[in-house]
């Protein structure tokens, strides 16, 4: 009797977080479309992204930025906002997140996340930029500015993602828990996530909910989401860390629990000549929590007429 009440025991849980996973799936989630957003095609899928390109900062080297694991663009509606006006502004939803295509079957691995980035800036005719990224994001414009130097005078990283441990539950089966990650993951999910990554809870209000969420309306987010934690886990980003050349200021907030002051750490040892801006009361997501100081941050060290406004 007992070894028959065990796997009904099981099967009850399974059809209460499928239940709950469909109450969380409704079809009013939505993207965050600001005008100049668009995608553009490629052999591996669609890559959606916001270029506000215009005949006044045609000439400008643009401003890239990629977001951290789990987003997307919409984690920088205030740098687009505030920036996009006098500067061209480029942000990209990665293969596999935000509205991109989520092909589960593609390789989310360093090599290929970093060489889908250069083919993007190849088909958006952007030979040379500045790269501003989030947690992976971070790590990614790391990477990119170790193997192609040549193509990024300057980048800056938030909480950069670039020692594995940062990565929790690295040695966990990941593609195993796919299936099981497609029907617990819920609006109530997605606000603890980002409770681990604000410190101001107050910025997360069923907006902000509804629109990280909106991506992992489509089950193979998941997925994808799970397979990029490879990335996070190659230990080559770490080890690279001291053939950066200058010019990668570091923001970080002191609240922050994904990537820990020790952690922090352990990279800017690694970094010659890098710099380090810390605000003594945000988290892992700068950009969210203090806009206004991210954005001052992010003119003060791109833009030469106001850098000097960095060190003092």
């Amino acid at each position: 009797m007992v070894n028959l009440l065990i796997p009904v025991f099981i099967c009850l849980i399974f059809i209460i977080l499928f239940w709950f996973y469909r109450q969380n799936i409704k079809s009013d989630s939505k993207f965050w479309n600001p005008p100049s957003t668009s995608y553009e095609h490629f052999p591996f899928g669609k890559i959606w992204h916001y270029d506000n390109l215009s005949g006044e900062n045609k000439d400008q080297e643009p401003w890239v930025f990629i977001h951290s694991i789990g987003s997307s663009i919409y984690s920088w509606r205030y740098q687009i906002e505030d920036l996009s006006p006098e500067q061209r502004i480029v942000a990209l939803d990665l293969l596999g997140f935000g509205q991109s295509d989520k092909p589960t079957e593609s390789d989310y691995s360093l090599d290929a996340t970093s060489l889908r980035i250069l083919d993007f800036l190849d088909k958006k005719k952007i030979p040379k930029c500045k790269l501003v990224g989030c947690s992976l994001g971070g790590a990614l414009c790391l990477w990119l500015k170790i193997i192609a130097p040549e193509r990024f005078s300057q980048i800056l990283v938030i909480s950069p993602a670039a020692t594995p441990q940062v990565v929790p539950l690295l040695n966990i089966p990941h593609d195993k828990l796919a299936p099981l990650g497609k029907r617990i993951i819920s609006r109530s999910i997605i606000k603890i996530a980002l409770r681990g990554g604000l410190a101001f809870r107050e910025k997360i209000t069923p907006e902000v909910v509804e629109h990280y969420f909106a991506p992992f309306t489509d089950p193979a987010a998941v997925t994808c989401f799970l397979k990029s934690i490879s990335t996070l886990k190659d230990p080559r980003i770490f080890d690279s860390l001291s053939r950066l050349q200058p010019e990668v200021l570091m923001l970080w907030g002191e609240k922050d629990r994904v990537v820990p002051r020790s952690a922090m750490q352990q990279i800017l040892s690694q970094i010659p000549h890098a710099k380090l801006k810390t605000h003594p009361l945000a988290a892992h997501h700068l950009m969210e929590d203090d806009p206004q100081w991210t954005n001052q941050a992010i003119k003060s060290f791109f833009s030469p007429s106001t850098k000097a406004q960095l060190d003092s």
